[in-house]
Order: C-alpha cells, then structure tokens, then sequence
C-alpha cells in the first residue's frame, strides 16, 4: 500500500528525520507536528504542542494513520508522564475519534525487568525501574485498551546514527574511563541505526504486522569490548582494562559494569516474519562517522 496519509509526531529529532525521509520515499503525504525545532523538507506542517488538545486534532484531521515518535527522556515524573503518557493517551484518543485506520507507537526496549538475557523475545517479562522506562510502559497499556488492535508497538533498542549521536558520545566518554574486565568483558550490546528503524516503521505504517508488538535491534550486535576498541582505536587512546570478578566491584559505576557484563539482547524475529525487517547497518561505519564528525 502507498499513497497513505499520515500523522507524524517526533520528526525533527533523530529518529524522526529518518523516518520522514523514509516515509516520503516510499510517497507518502506526511503531516508533521511542529513545535519548536524546524522540520526536515517535504512535510506539511501542523504547528502546535504534544500537550493540546486542539493541536492532536489539526494533526490527525484526515489522515489514514498515525506515527507517534515524540517523547522525552529526562526530567521529573510529572513531566515525563505528561508528555509520554498523558500527552500520548490524548493523542491516541483524538486519532480513534477521527477514524484513523491504525497507530504505530514507538515506545522503548527499556520497558523490560532488570538483569540477564538474551534473545529475548516479546513476551518477556516487564517491570522497568527508570521513570522514562515506567511511563513508555504505561502508554503502551493505556494505547492498547484504547485502540486494540488497531496499535502496532515498535521497542526499538538504543538508537545510533552514522553522524553524532547521544550514545556515541557517551563511548567517546566512555573509552577516557579505566573499564571493567570481566571474562574478557565480550557483553553483546543491541544497537539500532535509526535507517533500519524508519524501514520497520515505514512497513508498520502500511499495515504489516498490524496490531503486534515488535522488537527493533540491529542483525548482530556488537560486544561492549569492541565498540571500546572501535572507539579508541582512530583516536589512538590506550584503553585501560581491569579484572573484575563476577560480581559488581564497588569502584565501577553499576550502569558501566552492566554494559560490560550483563547480557541483554533481544530477538528480531518476529519483526522479520510480520514487517520484512532486515536491519543491514553496518555499525561499526556509523561509529567510524560519528568520530569524524566530532561529538554532537
């Protein structure tokens, strides 16, 4: 199917431009909800903010379907749920009145309990501790008793790009610090290039898959030992290692021993059986990009 009609929140961000670019590829009209930041080219504009109300409804006025990618990430718990969950809520709510065929919602593979696995699949357990995490997980609920299955959910994993990016500055930092060595610290780390996420979305948003839930990770994630390496390396930054046992040493951050020790990693197949989803990013050229440009 083309030629569809869609509302857009989100695309000024990262995640957003690409998917707009890819939606309008596949020749789709996009109408997009401006706020502050400048949208990319080939949108139609509809000025307004996530929390009114009259603004949901100029956003979804005739449109056949819509991609919700907007979100915050930091902040109090009241801000963040009034702009995940609430602004979200409403927003799912102003769609359903005006008849729109489907919702595709990005929410977060950070919506998972705590600890160790791998190739997880969609139905493994959830209980997030992060109020980010907390308040994605509660819209997916509220979107799924409100829209059934008219509500296709994408949990995509931490999203990268070939250019800066929040996660590749956060190994450029990383790589400066003594790091963990824990049996080698070989930890696989689940990345996504934002192209392979505007690809699910964009077949998400034509009706593949419609009314599942999906998780969104790139074909073979890479190991916390390389993504140090691949970092240090064009920089000519001796890495500095230190055996760790198994159990978390008090002299490293818990979110660094983690990175390095705890598998968590997720199974695609099902995105690739109900979207045709073949994330083919190379991301270790991203990386190599986002280092010539210089951080973001």
């Amino acid at each position: 199917m083309s030629g569809l009609r869609i509302a857009l929140t989100g695309a000024s961000g990262l995640a957003g431009r690409a998917v707009s670019a890819a939606l309008l590829r596949a020749g789709h009209h996009v109408r997009a909800l401006r706020h502050r930041a400048p949208l990319p080219g080939g949108l139609e504009a509809s000025v307004g903010a996530l929390g009114d109300a009259a603004s949901h409804q100029r956003l979804v006025a005739d449109r056949d379907v819509l991609v919700h990618l907007a979100a915050i990430q930091s902040g109090t718990h009241e801000e963040l749920r009034r702009i995940n969950f609430d602004a979200t809520v409403a927003l799912a709510e102003a769609a359903r009145a005006a008849g729109l065929a489907r919702c595709v919602f990005i929410s977060s593979s950070s919506v998972y309990a705590p600890g160790s696995f791998r190739d997880a699949t969609e139905t493994h357990r959830v209980g997030p501790e992060l109020p980010y995490a907390i308040s994605k997980l509660a819209a997916e609920q509220a979107l799924r008793e409100r829209l059934g299955g008219a509500l296709t959910v994408l949990r995509p994993v931490s999203l990268v790009h070939s250019g800066p990016c929040a996660f590749f500055d956060g190994l450029r930092a990383l790589v400066e610090l003594e790091l963990p060595d824990v049996d080698g610290s070989r930890t696989p780390i689940d990345l996504l290039h934002v192209d392979d996420l505007a690809s699910a979305v964009c077949a998400a948003a034509s009706g593949a898959g419609s009314g599942g839930m999906f998780h969104l990770a790139g074909a073979s994630p890479p190991e916390f030992r390389e993504l140090a390496e691949w970092t240090a390396q064009p920089r000519g930054i001796a890495l500095r290692w230190r055996a760790c046992p198994p159990a978390a040493p008090a002299e490293f951050p818990h979110w660094l021993y983690e990175a390095a020790a705890v598998p968590r990693t997720l199974s695609i197949a099902a995105a690739r059986a109900a979207l045709g989803f073949d994330p083919r990013a190379d991301l270790r050229a991203a990386l190599g990009a986002a280092l010539r440009a210089g951080p973001s």
